[in-house]
């Protein structure tokens, strides 16, 4: 009997988990996805603590999704884009989201520093 109700938790924590999984996975926020999936954002943190079924891992994977996403956005918006539009919004995103491959890099304080003292 504990075995089967362990099982029900179980099977519904990781019902919960592909539900939260594939709304985030879509773009949305972490207290959006879980808020649509059913759950408590503090859930999320502790299924990453826990790692049950592979969350984090998981978790990583639709995080990793969202970005490809957001590179095929991008592609699409270059190919189709006229010259009056703004990238501006997608630049944002990009930045965001995948900043170790679209921020631009930044002098540390101390470069500044020298540089200003010339």
């Amino acid at each position: 009997m504990e075995d089967e109700k362990e099982s029900r938790v179980d099977q519904k924590t990781k019902r919960n988990q592909d539900a939260f999984l594939r709304i985030y996975s879509q773009g949305a926020s972490i207290k959006s996805a879980a808020t649509a999936a059913g759950i408590n954002r503090r859930q999320v943190s502790r299924w990453v603590a826990g790692d049950k079924f592979g969350f984090t891992e998981r978790f990583d994977a639709a995080q990793a999704d969202f970005k490809d996403s957001l590179i095929e956005m991008a592609m699409n918006r270059l190919q189709e884009q006229k010259s009056s539009d703004s990238p501006l919004l997608l630049i944002t995103m990009l930045n965001a989201y995948i900043p170790e491959k679209f921020r631009p890099t930044s002098a540390s304080t101390e470069e500044v520093a020298k540089d200003t003292i010339k």
